[in-house]
């Protein structure tokens, strides 16, 4: 019985100092993974038909109609949404929002 018990605290000990050493390192890997996450940009895809500066939005995460710098004659494209712009995926143009619902 003296034996098993001395071979049971050499095993949780060592299991303690694996447990410190790996709760460590997934610590500085979860760090790694939020402040990857937090650093990427977000962009949603969706379809807009705009005309002279007034954009209307389908399947839209940020907004459904907007006040936009794109004054061209834009159907059924699809943009890349962002909380304030949006890109035109096909040609690249980026448009600035000034107000949205």
């Amino acid at each position: 019985m003296w034996k098993f018990e001395r071979n049971y605290d050499q095993i949780t000990s060592q299991l303690r100092v694996s447990f410190v050493v790996e709760s460590w390192f997934m610590k500085k890997i979860l760090g790694i993974v939020v402040l990857s996450l937090l650093w990427c940009n977000t962009s949603n895809s969706a379809k807009v038909n705009c005309s002279g500066g007034e954009c209307e939005f389908t399947y839209s995460v940020h907004y459904v109609w907007a006040n936009t710098s794109c004054y061209e004659t834009i159907f059924n494209e699809e943009v890349e949404t962002n909380v304030s712009n949006f890109t035109i995926v096909n040609t690249g143009q980026q448009c600035q929002v000034f107000e949205s619902k």
